[in-house]
């Protein structure tokens, strides 16, 4: 990310939105449950498909179907969201690791 960008969003937004927002408790204790339904729904292809489509939607003019991308784009933002909380525990994990030895 550039650091120009990393700044702004550091002043605009408060420090609570460095965690997941759209998770539930369960989901953030189980990430793995989000990763399993995400998969679920879009194979790579149709999630390769879905976000060339949202690029080229974007470029374009008012005709974009907009109610179908905002459900792939929630669906998008969980996916991130559960893998930053694994993310999260894995890199705990290796500092207590590393601590332990």
């Amino acid at each position: 990310m550039k650091e120009s960008l990393r700044k702004k969003i550091l002043t605009e937004y408060p420090e609570w939105h460095g965690n997941p927002l759209r998770l539930t408790a369960h989901e953030i204790k189980n990430p793995q449950t989000v990763i399993k339904s995400f998969f679920e729904c879009y194979d790579l292809p149709a999630i390769r498909a879905c976000l060339k489509e949202w690029l080229e939607d974007a470029f374009s003019g008012p005709d974009t179907p907009a109610k179908e991308n905002l459900y792939t784009y929630n669906d998008v933002e969980r996916l991130v969201e559960a893998v930053f909380v694994l993310y999260k525990k894995n890199k705990a994990g290796r500092k207590n690791k590393r601590k332990d030895k």
